[in-house]
Order: C-alpha cells, then structure tokens, then sequence
C-alpha cells in the first residue's frame, strides 16, 4: 500500500532501499571533510533534502536528516540551544544533566560552546534522499545499525519549554513511537524476522500509542 506517496513498498524499502542507502551514506563518511571546511565553502554543502552523519574520526556520534543540508548544518554551530540541539545534547551529557536542567547551569554556556567548536571538527556524510518516506526511515535504521545512541534520542521536544511541550499534546510521543518503529522493524530488514511479525509488532506499536493519547 502506498503512503505518503512513497514510490516503494514495504518489502522493497526493507530488502532494498534503506540497505542501498544506508551503504552510500557509510561510503560518504569515509571521505568526508569536516564540518568547519564545509561551511566555509559557500557551495560545499548543497541546499537538498538528505541524511547525514557526523563523525568523529571513524566513530559515528550522530545521524540526522533534514530538508536543508546547508542549512540545518549551520543551524547545529550557531548559539541557540533550539536551533543546535546537537551541541545542547553533547553539553548536557558532559555536564550530567537532562536538557531541561542543562541550559540552566552556569556552566552551560562554556560547555555549549566547547560542543559547537567540537563539532566544527568532526566529519561530515550525507547522501540526498528525495522521498520522504525513504528519508523518514532512513534516520532510526542508520542510527541504530551506526549505534549513535548518546545523541540520537527522538526525543527533540524536550529541548522545548514545558509549557510549549503542553500545548504539543500528544505530538510529543512522535520521537518514541518512531523509535519503537526502528526497533521493531529492524528484525525485518536485516532478514532476521518475518514480514507478518514485523507488521504485527509495528500494528501493535501503534495501537498502544493510540490507547495512550486517550488516557
């Protein structure tokens, strides 16, 4: 069936597509420059929707996508915790702290700072991914086959204030529902489950999140 107009079924997105780009993206990595020799080039970082990786040395730390590659990779060096949540994450994991607490720390803006000048050095992947679908699932499949846990959360909203994560609703269970998605589902793509054991479980996924919203 088809969502989202995704060009693909389930069976080609998990036995082919997300494979296929999943190795392009690692392949990228391998030569990539880093950040802050992308970003001093006006035309080294293409306006295109994409999935990227930052990379420390050979070690993955990060996989995101986005809609604007030059600009989302900006976004993560500027000084605004909303925008470069990336760093926010590295800062309040150095400091020990949830992101609400974090940015209230007197030390935050030296740690956030040291984050952004730390990813400046790291490298940067990315291949461009035109469907949005494909984009989607891309992200939980090549965090978790890159083990980015630290900073790969699904769980942006925190980095927002109580009261707007409020009046989100039940938005804000999108990041661990689409996590459990990934984990679900990867059983399946990597051959290792069935395909009725997969639908089932991301079925049930979603029906407990739909119990959920109505408690």
């Amino acid at each position: 069936m088809a969502l989202h107009e995704c060009p693909y079924s389930f069976d080609q997105l998990a036995a082919k597509v997300l494979p296929e780009l999943y190795c392009q993206l690692v392949g990228n990595l391998r030569n990539a420059k880093s950040v802050e020799a992308l970003v001093s080039t006006s035309t080294a970082l293409p306006r295109v929707q994409a999935c990227y990786v930052y990379a420390d040395n050979q070690r993955a730390i990060y996989v995101g996508i986005t809609k604007d590659l030059a600009r989302r990779v900006n976004d993560h060096l500027v000084d605004d915790p909303s925008r470069a949540n990336l760093a926010l994450r590295i800062a309040a994991k150095k400091l020990a702290l949830p992101l609400r607490v974090a940015k209230l720390n007197t030390d935050f803006p030296e740690v956030f700072s040291d984050a952004r000048r730390y990813l400046s050095c790291c490298r940067l992947g990315w291949i461009p991914v035109p469907d949005a679908m494909s984009l989607y699932l891309l992200e939980p499949y090549a965090a978790m086959k890159l083990d980015t846990s630290d900073f790969n959360k699904f769980d942006t909203l925190q980095i927002l204030s109580p009261r707007t994560q409020r009046d989100m609703g039940t938005r804000q269970r999108s990041g661990p529902l689409l996590e459990e998605f990934a984990r679900r589902a990867m059983p399946v793509f990597e051959g290792k489950g069935s395909l009725k054991s997969g639908i089932d479980g991301l079925s049930t996924c979603s029906m407990q999140d739909a119990d959920e919203s109505t408690s």
